[in-house]
């Protein structure tokens, strides 16, 4: 029984992410309450170590207003600062920084994957801005640096040339076409002992570079993204032809009707009472620009609710009488979604949910907070590339507090790397203006500890993938992709064109199901307007005030 819940949980997520977009797995309030008890549980394993005690014995204390995240950080963070001490690697910063070219006890600038030498003058906190030698930093990006009188002028290798008056609080950016961009700073640069110093932050901010600070390693990181797309990009042009069909096809001026229709067909395995055969389907009807998006949205998974309610309904006295009445409501849904791209805000409406409220009710759910991490915008202008995808995922891990920013760069360098072995410009072979990739027998050793492989092992992979150009960064693409482990199969078939596309994914699971999800898409420029927001008369209230979530 237990496994065919699961099967039916698969199910229903495997079709949910085909209509409904992800949401964050933990809240805030977790995570702020995990990163409190780490910090407050490493403390504690540190001082379990050096009072000599045998073995960790962790808390786990709840922290009222966190959930349960300040007792899993407070538990993790207690072992990790117990086996740093234990095993002698607490002094890990010390040693990466040396490794870097860094000075331990020193505030450090890492340029990419160096730490820069300052020879004797170093950085220095002024007022919680590190003001930073502004020479060795040009330098290490390989500028040309020259004075005269109280200005200073770098030239850069690509071209740009860069101005500043020494004391003053700007700095004049001249790029390669001859326009000046002029670049306010929080503080004014000065000179100390015959070295002029900058706040490093918004000197590097005004060149382009993404800059971290990594409190642990007490260094500014600076991230040359130009750098990172000469050295890799010109090795991923085809996976850039990808990824710019996939941006390029959204112009924001212009209005587009999107239609999605998704079907499943589930099996689920029973050698005693026999196999259970179900399906499910959803439509969704979309229009969309710039401003925002209008979903009309049916789901039909009444036949899995139907399940559900066989093994566990009132007689088995798993579910209430309310709760069947939910389930049975749900295994039928009909919802409209608009979000509005100004107030970044999601706003969504349907019968289930006017049920509860007595009255047609808009549920309203800011995602500022969601999308103000990093992710930028696509407006039409230069379509982002697999490097910058990759510098912005491994930036939101540093946020997240999942990587170092120290190890930023060597993050991107690893994911970059991986990306060549697999869909590199050289794997690809070349017919006029297609473009064609044969793999198989992937072994993706490198995530070989994620929780999808971890009872299954490492999985073997294929992939096959042609790509036909039509110039400007337009491209016709159709691919498969096979999954296979010890315990399950996977298998996706998709094809794409401007009018719209389709997808199947196949997936069995040993001993417990197998399906089929299908999903088919149209797509054509149109003149009709898009509602983003609810009706001015309509009544819109918060998640949190509705009171059954």
């Amino acid at each position: 029984m237990k496994k065919r819940w699961f099967a039916i949980v698969l199910a229903l997520t495997l079709a949910g992410t085909c209509t409904i977009p992800a949401g964050a797995a933990y809240s805030d309030e977790y995570w702020d309450g995990y990163n409190e008890g780490f910090e407050a549980g490493y403390a504690d394993g540190v001082a379990a170590w050096e009072a000599g005690e045998a073995e960790p014995a962790p808390i786990g204390t709840r922290e009222e207003g966190y959930d349960d995240g300040y007792a899993e950080g407070f538990d993790a963070g207690y072992l990790w600062g117990y086996d740093d001490w234990e095993n002698g690697s607490a002094d890990w910063p010390a040693q990466e920084l040396t490794d870097a070219g860094g000075a331990p006890g020193r505030i450090n600038v890492k340029y990419n994957d160096r730490c820069i030498d300052f020879d004797a003058v170093w950085p220095e906190n002024q007022g919680g801005s590190v003001m930073a030698p502004v020479r060795p930093v040009l330098e290490a990006m390989g500028a040309a640096v020259t004075y005269d009188g109280g200005v200073m002028t770098a030239s850069l290798e690509d071209g740009r040339i860069l101005t500043h008056t020494v004391g003053d609080d700007t700095v004049a950016v001249t790029d390669g076409a001859g326009e000046t961009k002029l670049c306010s700073m929080a503080s004014t640069s000065y000179v100390t002992g015959g070295v002029t110093f900058v706040p490093v932050r918004l000197f590097a901010e005004a060149l382009g570079l993404t800059v971290l600070w990594d409190s642990d390693y007490q260094t500014v990181v600076l991230l040359d993204p130009v750098s990172l797309e000469e050295t890799y990009g010109s090795r991923l042009t085809r996976l850039n032809l990808l990824l710019s069909e996939i941006q390029l096809r959204q112009n924001p001026a212009e209005t587009y009707r999107e239609t999605a229709d998704i079907a499943l067909d589930l099996t689920l395995f029973d050698t005693i009472e026999g196999d259970k055969h179900l399906n499910a389907t959803a439509k969704t009807d979309t229009l969309t620009n710039g401003d925002g998006f209008q979903t009309t949205l049916e789901v039909d998974i009444s036949e899995l609710m139907d399940l559900l309610l066989e093994e566990y309904g009132a007689e088995g006295g798993a579910l209430s009488a309310e709760d069947e009445t939910v389930l049975r409501l749900l295994g039928r849904l009909e919802a409209e979604l608009r979000y509005d791209n100004e107030t970044q805000t999601l706003y969504i409406q349907n019968p289930l949910l006017d049920l509860m409220m007595g009255q047609t009710t808009w549920l309203e759910q800011p995602l500022g907070d969601l999308l103000d991490w990093g992710w930028p915008v696509l407006d039409g202008s230069e379509p982002l590339t697999v490097t910058d995808l990759v510098l912005l995922s491994q930036m939101q891990d540093v946020e997240m507090g999942n990587l170092y920013a120290f190890h930023c760069y060597e993050g991107v360098d690893t994911s970059l790397n991986l990306l060549l072995s697999v869909l590199g410009d050289d794997q690809f072979t070349r017919s006029g203006s297609t473009y064609t990739l044969h793999a198989e027998n992937v072994t993706i050793g490198s995530y070989s500890d994620a929780a999808l492989f971890y009872y299954s092992g490492t999985p073997t992979v294929g992939l096959d993938l042609q790509l036909t150009d039509r110039g400007g960064g337009r491209c016709d693409f159709t691919g498969a992709l096979s999954v296979e482990s010890a315990d399950y199969v996977l298998g996706l078939d998709l094809s794409s064109r401007d009018s719209g596309g389709q997808a199947t994914l196949t997936f069995h699971l040993k001993n417990l199901c197998k399906g089929v999800l299908s999903v088919t898409t149209s797509r054509r420029v149109t003149d009709e307007p898009v509602e983003t927001l609810p009706p001015a008369e309509a009544v819109s209230m918060a998640l949190e005030e509705v009171g059954y979530f």
